[in-house]
């Protein structure tokens, strides 16, 4: 293993700071029970040992972190008390317990890294000392020895281009205040909201000098921002020789200059600003910088060139500095790793649990690495985590031979917000000290008997359940969208609404119902645990979240009774859905941590003045809600969207109960809804100056049993789902129907369900068993199987025609007699695919022939770059020299903006993602029609021309002359438009060629596109 330890981690025991950390945490009469001793071992690992006697206990570790971990598993796996980010259990004897044996534990993980430089907008910018002390004792208790810390920093900034030369407000205007600095510092934005004033700079300078400070203390290595060339405009106008490459903008705000760091120039200047930032804040030896995050303009900069002068400016501020560099998108280049010294580096796999990238070069082309975790995206609420790759797949990698997973040297965690889902730190923190798979469902059981101080069947009941939803998350890549399932109550009002932010999840991550028995066991927990601050906080987030999901399924019925124009229905469900808002309000507002009015007083008291208050106030304000501008606030906005008392009321309800209002308007009218503003809204709320509470009210658990007792008797909590055996009904077949009733209600049963099915005239249907039953029980579900079968006249001219299918079942709950729910769906119904046509598909897809008559029926994420799924009916071999190939595309699924149907040629249409002499001309729903192929014959389309204003029907054409392809395009099927020409050198002369559909529903998940296609024809030239 290589540690990368620096002199301060490795060697530093001084006990009095660890002593007093432990009575910080526990008081003065249980910490003088703890003995604290230095424990020499190799210097490649880190270790501790626990022994002792009952109320004298010997706590031994090869430095302070180690000890306060020797510290923290003893509280866990000794004495059954808890630390966490949300509530502590500390209910202790007053003589502790001593272990039964000498437990040890030893890592070769040496630097086990926190933060993300997100952290310090979405969850701690205005952090008071005490919150921060809190914190790190938190984090050395958890095992952390190296810790990201900017606050303050921006000083550095303001003394090192004051020395060069720019004007002191200019400089001001340049820096971005606290809650949006992070990204200034990842060369994102310059210039958002008011000038930061030279008072409050000096304030977080002492604050984030008395951090650092601390953490040196405890044995924490503060990382420090490094240099990488970052400089504002008027440094560019005062040096007009040097080499300043412009960056563009970021979601429309300007990015900060970057000098070239193989400019003469740089070095000088980072020269000063390390000069200028070890007189703030002191020595380090951790630099933390990217080159081009996020984007950005290399400038035909050689980036092994650059990365080379970065690190020698941190070598020349100290020898012993190590460059800490993110893995994130496509960074970092292998380039950059070339150019620098491999021994003095440490790269962070951020996401090595969701989308590994150290298997790049096996293990970062031979750099130091950290195995890491994001799991939150904008500090959203959500109860999410995937704790499968923490307990099993961390340790699997951690035993593969060096040869293949590289340098592993350490673990980071980079959640872009913290304080939500307080087990998965709890468990990450313990890996390090863990080198076999951990059995998760019993140490669920041994976390949450700690968690509540006691052992509870119900409690563990709830944990294992959650355990099996929302803590389930397997790694996929991000194919699922990133992090927890949304709440849509901070979704922007849309009927549509399937996430709140741009790149969140469309589904649910997990089985709601199943969740909703997690809720149910955590209200039958002892008494004595229901006022534990742990179970309270636990309660409010799985009561929020069942509440939430509540709404997303509202949601879809609102729409229907919208679609189908039914004024009353559609009042009775919109009003639901505000009273699922007002509970949720209500839950939140008995728990501090759930509170909006904390988050706006920290701000304000950083404030000098009023002026200062009021823009602080709006910088908390804005990045919670409009995030930014308008142009950022178009992708960005609800990104860091918060599950807040004050916030779900004020802000998220007044917002959907206004979208309402409009449809109810439009419904009445007969016209289309009116457009509301949102943006304008939500820049008004962020310049309001409300006051909200800054203390709970109410009783977590006496509201939490309201609300359930609330949902127990909502009406209508029945479900039916109609699913099939066929995609595409072949009509020479018999069709095999499955109705599902689900019980919604997690309380109560449904009695005397009734299912049955309606079909139009031509079509036969008959059970396949009973369709009747006494109970379904709460949350509980039945099925009821039919078969179906057709007459051969249902379908005459077309691939594909759709059959309305209606299905029913009425039910009792409780005093509510005869309730019933129904759906009606289409069902696709055609033919086989008849010789000599063959199918292919890469992603699900079903297909129908009639004639000279096609329709496929294909998801697919995206047939671009890493990603190639799509279905197809071909001609294997179809293309043999010259061809000419024509469709006319009549109907296509709009599943998104970039859904590609049309005609594909292939060497190999059946090797998705490896044939090459690949190349496509399809329409699509709002890009116009393209042509695309494969430039350098990996398999995968990264070249694209684009042209026209999509209509239907269009007809398509592509020709093949040789080592030439050409695309056309034609509304008429008379006059072609050429969309452009390409040449693929080696590709053979019989090649495949068919009709291809794909969804392209990367941000549409699970959606099917269907098309229709009149005609395919081949010919040669």
């Amino acid at each position: 293993m290589v540690s990368n330890r620096t002199a301060s981690a490795g060697v530093l025991y001084h006990p009095e700071p660890v002593q007093k950390a432990i009575e910080r945490l526990l008081g003065p009469s249980k910490a003088e029970q703890f003995q604290l001793q230095r424990l020499v071992v190799d210097h490649t690992i880190d270790a501790f040992e626990i022994t002792g006697k009952n109320g004298d206990i010997v706590l031994a570790g090869t430095n302070n972190v180690a000890i306060l971990s020797a510290f923290h598993w003893y509280l866990k796996y000794v004495a059954g008390a808890h630390l966490s980010w949300n509530g502590d259990q500390l209910a202790l004897p007053e003589c502790l317990p001593a272990p039964k044996n000498k437990i040890r534990k030893e890592t070769e993980l040496l630097n086990r890294y926190m933060y993300n430089y997100t952290v310090f907008g979405y969850t701690s910018p205005y952090w008071s000392w005490e919150k921060w002390e809190r914190e790190i004792d938190y984090l050395a208790a958890s095992g952390i020895n190296l810790a990201l810390l900017p606050i303050g920093h921006e000083m550095v900034w303001y003394q090192t281009f004051c020395q060069w030369g720019c004007p002191e407000e200019k400089i001001l205007d340049w820096i971005v205040p606290p809650a949006h600095q992070p990204w200034q510092w990842m060369g994102n934005i310059s210039g958002f909201g008011k000038p930061i004033s030279r008072n409050l700079m000096k304030k977080r300078v002492a604050l984030g000098n008395r951090i650092a400070e601390r953490m040196r203390e405890l044995g924490i290595t503060p990382v420090f921002p490094g240099f990488n060339g970052i400089v504002p405009p008027c440094f560019t106008e005062k040096h007009p020789d040097a080499h300043i490459i412009p960056q563009g903008d970021w979601f429309g705000y300007p990015r900060p200059d970057w000098l070239n760091p193989t400019d003469p120039l740089f070095s000088e200047v980072a020269a000063g600003f390390y000069r200028n930032q070890a007189e703030q804040f002191g020595e380090t030896t951790y630099f933390a910088t990217d080159i081009l995050h996020e984007g950005g303009d290399a400038g035909g900069v050689n980036l092994s060139e650059a990365a080379h002068s970065i690190q020698q400016a941190m070598l020349q501020a100290n020898p012993a500095s190590v460059w800490v560099i993110q893995a994130w998108r496509d960074n970092p280049r292998k380039e950059v790793i070339e150019g620098i010294n491999k021994k003095q580096v440490l790269v962070l796999d951020l996401e090595s649990d969701e989308k590994p990238r150290w298997k790049r070069g096996k293990g970062f082309w031979g750099s130091p690495w950290a195995w890491g975790i994001i799991q939150n995206y904008g500090g959203q609420p959500g109860i999410y985590g995937n704790l499968y790759e923490i307990a099993v797949t961390l340790p699997e990698v951690f035993h593969l031979p060096e040869s293949e997973r590289g340098l592993l040297s350490g673990l980071s965690q980079t959640m872009e917000g913290t304080h939500h889902n307080p087990v998965v730190m709890d468990l990450f923190g313990e890996m390090a000290w863990r080198s076999e798979q951990v059995d998760l469902q019993t140490w669920i059981s041994q976390y949450i008997s700690r968690r509540y101080g006691q052992y509870d069947k119900h409690a563990i009941n709830a944990w294992e359940i959650l355990l099996k939803t929302a803590y389930s998350k397997r790694m996929d890549g991000h194919t699922s969208g990133n992090g927890h399932t949304e709440s849509l109550f901070t979704a922007q009002p849309d009927l549509n609404a399937r996430r709140s932010h741009s790149w969140g999840p469309t589904q649910f991550r997990y089985d709601p119902y199943e969740f909703d028995q997690a809720y149910v066991e955590l209200l039958q927990v002892h008494p004595n645990i229901r006022q534990r601050e742990t179970y309270r906080y636990d309660l409010v987030d799985v009561t929020r979240e069942v509440l939430a999901n509540r709404g997303r399924l509202l949601l879809e019925e609102i729409r229907q009774a919208y679609e189908k124009k039914d004024l009353k229905q559609f009042n009775v469900l919109a009003d639901r859905y505000l009273y699922f808002m007002d509970l949720s309000e209500d839950v939140l507002a008995t728990h501090q941590d759930w509170l909006l009015g904390p988050w706006l007083q920290d701000a304000k008291k950083w404030g000098g003045d009023e002026a200062e208050r009021r823009a602080l106030e709006y910088d908390a304000r804005s990045i919670i809600t409009i995030w930014a501008g308008e142009t950022a606030s178009q992708t960005l906005h609800e990104y860091a969207n918060r599950e807040w008392a004050g916030l779900m009321g004020d802000y998220y309800k007044k917002r959907w109960k206004l979208y309402f209002d409009t449809l109810i308007e439009a419904l009445q009218e007969g016209k289309p809804p009116r457009g509301i503003d949102w943006y304008e809204m939500g820049y008004q709320w962020a310049t309001d100056h409300k006051e909200y509470p800054v203390q709970p009210k109410g009783d977590t658990y006496e509201v939490s049993c309201h609300i359930a007792q609330e949902l127990a008797k909502m009406p209508g909590q029945g479900k039916v789902k109609l699913s099939l055996d066929q995609a595409i009904w072949k009509l020479d077949q018999a069709l095999e129907m499955n109705t599902l009733f689900l019980n919604q209600n997690p309380f109560h049963p449904a009695e005397d369900v009734r299912l049955n099915i309606g079909v139009p005239q031509g079509v036969e249907i008959k059970p396949l068993g009973k369709t009747t039953y006494p109970s379904v029980p709460p949350s509980g579900s039945v099925t009821v199987k039919w078969e179906a079968s057709a007459s051969k006249g249902i379908i005459k001219d077309r691939a594909v025609v759709e059959i309305p299918v209606q299905a029913t079942a009425i039910y009792d709950q409780g005093d509510r007699k005869g309730q019933m729910k129904e759906v009606t769906r289409l069902i696709y119904a055609g033919w086989n695919i008849q010789h000599p046509y063959e199918t292919f598909q890469s992603t699900e897809a079903d297909f129908s022939q009639n004639g000279n008559q096609f329709a496929i029926l294909a998801g697919g994420r995206d047939m671009w770059k890493k990603s190639d799924q799509y279905g197809s009916i071909f001609l294997r071999g179809g293309a043999t020299g010259d061809t000419v190939a024509v469709t006319r595309v009549i109907h296509q699924g709009k599943t998104g903006p970039w859904a590609k149907a049309g005609l594909m040629i292939r060497s190999d249409l059946t090797s998705s993602g490896k044939s090459g002499g690949y190349v496509i001309v399809a329409v699509t729903p709002e890009n116009g029609f393209i042509l695309q192929w494969d430039s350098n014959h990996n398999g995968y389309l990264d070249r694209s021309r684009q042209i026209g204003t999509t209509t239907y029907p269009s007809w398509l054409k592509l020709t093949k002359n040789g080592t030439n392809y050409t695309g056309f395009y034609s509304v008429d099927g008379v006059s072609w438009v050429e969309i452009g020409s390409v040449s693929l050198p080696a590709v053979p002369a019989k090649q495949d060629i068919g009709l291809f559909v794909s969804a392209v529903n990367a941000h549409n998940a699970g959606a099917d596109s269907l098309v229709e296609f009149d005609g395919f024809s081949v010919t040669g030239m």
